[in-house]
């Protein structure tokens, strides 16, 4: 007697989802915000694995291209994230944050100039934009254009006063053009509005190791690398202060941490080196 052969699901279906009709304009809303959720929260692998089902789903639906997009730049996926972010664009192109997002996948990728065309195109669709205004001064910085850039940082903190990333640019900005009491100003506001910000303590100590302030070097220098291990500038900022009062087998220490989180690394490099010959005489 043959036995009945048991009935087994389709398999590939997520659940929530409709498997033989496109999904409701209410599901892919409903899937997205759950998405949006989960990237928000750091949890960038279950974000992905929400955003796919959606173009499963819809291949189409614009706001998970940008979104996935966004995703991969995160991941240092850039090639990607033009790719999917311009086909977001080119189902709605009159969406600004879709070229303002485009703009950081192509600065990325080092495109500057594209990625500077990709941010005026933001602006012009939202004049008041902070973000856009500071993402467009970091490209203009990058292609050594300091004085537009200033400007477009400047733009941000008059339309959002408490950004802290647009304080800590818009120091980098003058510490260029050489207003270092203007940078630390503008560092400092950094550091109240964020005082985790990794990045605006190490540009602070490094300004402030520059104007022989070599104790308050140090402090920042250490906040920076407590904040953030894994960032070799700022290891290589400290062991330079560290180096100016010769406290060598620290310094030495923090130039080998910054190269060998990257290897690449001339300044470290080269400091080293120079601690290294003085101890052989």
């Amino acid at each position: 007697m043959s036995q009945k052969k048991k009935r087994q699901k389709p398999k590939g279906i997520p659940r929530n989802r409709p498997a033989t009709r496109k999904p409701s304009a209410d599901w892919l809303a409903a899937e997205l915000a759950r998405g949006l959720e989960f990237h928000k929260k750091g949890s960038l692998h279950q974000a992905e694995a929400v955003y796919s089902r959606i173009l499963e789903a819809d291949p189409e639906y614009m706001d998970a291209l940008h979104l996935m997009g966004v995703l991969a730049t995160q991941a240092g996926r850039a090639d990607v994230a033009v790719d999917l972010i311009r086909k977001a664009i080119e189902k709605n192109p009159s969406v600004p944050f879709f070229h303002s997002s485009l703009g950081g996948a192509l600065m990325q990728e080092k495109r500057l100039d594209d990625a500077v065309l990709a941010f005026k195109g933001a602006l012009r669709l939202q004049p008041v934009y902070p973000e856009a205004h500071n993402n467009l001064g970091n490209a203009l910085r990058l292609q050594g254009k300091v004085e537009e850039a200033i400007v477009h940082y400047r733009e941000a903190l008059r339309l959002q006063p408490q950004y802290a990333e647009a304080h800590n640019n818009l120091g980098a900005a003058l510490s260029l053009s050489g207003q270092a009491e203007a940078a630390i100003s503008h560092y400092q506001e950094a550091l109240h509005l964020n005082p985790n910000f990794a990045e605006a303590h190490d540009n602070l100590g490094a300004i402030l190791l520059e104007q022989g302030q070599v104790e308050s070097a140090i402090l920042h220098g250490e906040q920076a690398v407590r904040l953030q291990p894994g960032y070799s500038d700022a290891h290589a900022n400290l062991a330079a202060a560290l180096e100016r009062q010769d406290r060598l087998p620290q310094a030495i220490e923090h130039y080998q941490e910054a190269l060998r989180l990257q290897p690449q690394h001339a300044k470290a490099a080269e400091s080293l080196e120079r601690i290294l010959a003085r101890q052989r005489g």
